[in-house]
């Protein structure tokens, strides 16, 4: 039986592509105008979840905290100044580089993740890619709500919309 952690992962991918297509037919300033809210403009949004997309793929690859902290500084001045349609690119290698990593392993594995802040926990790589896939619902969230405070309509990326779509007959 296929996990559900990769049918989880498959939503994620989804509801991304999803979001930046329709940011992809808006004006182009309106990724880079600056809203009040988590973070200044949906670019930034964007960014955000792609370099924490890779450090937890990192982490589950087995990356100590020391190395995910230099990968991720290291990644954030190659994405500065990135175009949406360059994040859309960077994205699907992502995803491209998940699916080939979990398709492989086993999901209930657990390994050892220690932070200097928070401590050490077990935790198995599906909750690590369920951590991912929440961690992108919140973020395009706040994108969504970006997007109306800019007089925009953004588009639903709710899990039940990908199970219909997947998964309706019609």
């Amino acid at each position: 039986m296929r996990h559900p952690a990769l049918d989880q992962y498959d939503y994620h991918v989804w509801a991304n592509e999803r979001l930046m297509a329709k940011l992809h037919d808006l004006p182009e300033e309106i990724c880079t105008k600056e809203v009040e809210s988590v973070f200044p403009t949906i670019l930034a949004v964007i960014e955000h979840l792609y370099i924490t997309d890779q450090i937890w793929l990192r982490a589950m690859q087995g990356d100590t905290f020391e190395q995910i902290e230099k990968f991720a500084e290291d990644l954030r001045g190659k994405i500065e100044g990135k175009s949406l349609g360059e994040l859309g690119e960077l994205f699907k290698t992502v995803s491209e580089e998940y699916h080939r990593f979990i398709a492989g392993e086993d999901l209930d594995r657990t390994l050892i993740l220690k932070h200097p802040s928070f401590g050490e926990v077990e935790m198995s790589l599906a909750l690590m890619v369920y951590h991912v896939v929440n961690h992108g619902t919140y973020h395009r969230g706040n994108i969504a709500a970006m997007l109306r405070q800019l007089g925009q309509a953004s588009v639903p990326t709710d899990y039940v919309y990908y199970y219909f779509e997947k998964c309706a007959v019609r």
